[in-house]
């Protein structure tokens, strides 16, 4: 078992799972909240879209997903699960074999993420995964809006000049 502490930034937390996804063979299952740690930490979304690349399965629930990440994760292959109900504690299964537990924190924190890397209790972690999908629902279809397209489509008027066509003649 080999344990992780509070760090700033929850920089032990990233260094822990992103070396975990480095290590997988087959098949990683996430259960956890709204899946900040990867929307607010790029180099874990490096780790599970490089996972994915090398034909890694990925199955996660969570009780929200942005609909950006979602978009990013169902483009890469990932299969999402989404529902009311919430685990305790946050973890991650690679392969049947590890289990990598998030112990509660408050939400939307950073810096509180701490827990354990462990081989024993993956039996039970595999069980609640499989209890929440089942009382959850898959998402297929993306709801609402793309923000970027929607910024495209309805420009913002600042209330200043914007045309370049002139710049060398303008004087201001």
């Amino acid at each position: 078992m080999k344990r992780f502490g509070k760090s700033h930034l929850d920089v032990l937390f990233r260094q822990v799972v992103a070396a975990e996804l480095a290590s997988a063979r087959k098949e990683v299952l996430v259960v956890t909240g709204e899946f900040s740690a990867f929307s607010n930490y790029i180099e874990l979304q490096w780790a599970v879209r490089d996972a994915v690349m090398r034909g890694i399965s990925f199955k996660i629930y969570a009780s929200s997903f942005e609909p950006g990440i979602s978009r990013k994760l169902i483009k890469w292959g990932c299969k999402l699960y989404v529902g009311d109900r919430r685990a305790r504690n946050h973890f991650m299964v690679v392969d049947g074999k590890t289990v990598t537990i998030s112990k509660e924190h408050p939400s939307g924190s950073c810096g509180d993420r701490h827990g354990v890397v462990s081989k024993t209790g993956v039996r039970k972690y595999i069980g609640i995964f499989k209890d929440l999908v089942h009382n959850g629902k898959p998402i297929k279809k993306i709801q609402g809006p793309n923000p970027l397209l929607e910024w495209l489509s309805h420009p913002v008027d600042l209330g200043a000049r914007t045309d370049g066509a002139r710049i060398d003649l303008d004087m201001y």
